[in-house]
């Protein structure tokens, strides 16, 4: 895995989490609903890391303490079946965040976290994937 990808793994974690469509079956609106709360700041994460991209490390810091800050939230309103993958994949985004932070919130200081950061993604790669097929086809989120 290529080390700029392990950043978009984990972008792409978070973006998960992004708005979910009003038709996900009522039971999980509250889990829905708590995605879409934060979905300003999912936004953010997705274009700080594209070809490009203007956001600035406090624009970045912003958007993972806030997806962050969440965590309680969105794993208290998931679905039982959800909550294990969902701290999974929790887990991944707040090492990212550490790593930001080691690196002073600058893409180009990461290097030195990416051999870590590959093998967490790697190691994680299925409960992510668990949370991203209910997250498109329960919530409808479109990433």
């Amino acid at each position: 895995m290529k080390p700029v990808l392990i950043i978009a793994t984990a972008v792409a974690t978070i973006a998960l989490l992004v708005p979910a469509a009003s038709a996900a079956p009522a039971r999980h609106d509250s889990f829905c609903g708590q995605a879409r709360s934060i979905s300003r700041y999912l936004t953010t994460t997705l274009k700080a890391t594209s070809p490009g991209s203007t956001a600035t490390p406090a624009k970045l810091k912003l958007a993972y303490t806030t997806v962050l800050n969440a965590r309680g939230a969105l794993i208290g309103s998931a679905p039982k079946t959800l909550k294990p993958s969902l701290r999974t994949a929790f887990s991944f985004i707040a090492l990212v965040k550490a790593d930001f932070e080691k690196a002073d919130w600058q893409l180009q200081n990461m290097t030195q976290y990416f051999p870590a950061l590959i093998a967490k993604a790697q190691a994680d790669q299925k409960p992510i994937a668990k949370v991203e097929a209910y997250l498109r086809g329960t919530c409808h989120v479109q990433a």
